[in-house]
């Protein structure tokens, strides 16, 4: 997990990851390297993301109908996980799932850092 790539046209680094991570991981930064503290926290939220994708779909539960959406039956998908966006903080982290039946929605679920603690902060979905 050392080579790490800069991605110009998303001014993201794509962490390479083993082989049980089946999901894209970006980190922001400037162009010769990865915001450590950023790095730090996705290496971190890396060991838990079974328990955070759970976490994830919880936070959905509570406030999604997914009938609107797509069938009760639809699963969610883990696609990414990404920090490093302008209006994040050094310690919070997004990520992102698609709906098996919602085919043009893009799903996403804020966590915040704190005290060792993943807590999902906000959840948001786009038109893709």
């Amino acid at each position: 997990m050392n080579d790490l790539r800069y991605l110009e046209a998303d001014e993201m680094w794509l962490v390479p990851l083993p082989d049980e991570i089946d999901c894209e991981v970006l980190v922001g930064g400037s162009s010769s390297a990865p915001d450590p503290v950023r790095l730090a926290v996705i290496y971190d939220a890396m060991k838990s993301l079974e328990v955070l994708r759970g976490k994830a779909i919880s936070y959905f539960e509570l406030f999604v109908d997914r009938k609107k959406f797509a069938c009760d039956e639809s699963e969610w998908y883990l696609e990414g996980l990404e920090s490093g966006r302008a209006e994040e903080t050094n310690e919070q982290f997004i990520l992102y799932f698609s709906l098996e039946a919602d085919v043009y929605g893009e799903w996403s679920v804020s966590f915040q850092v704190s005290s060792g603690r993943y807590i999902p902060v906000a959840f948001a979905r786009r038109q893709v």
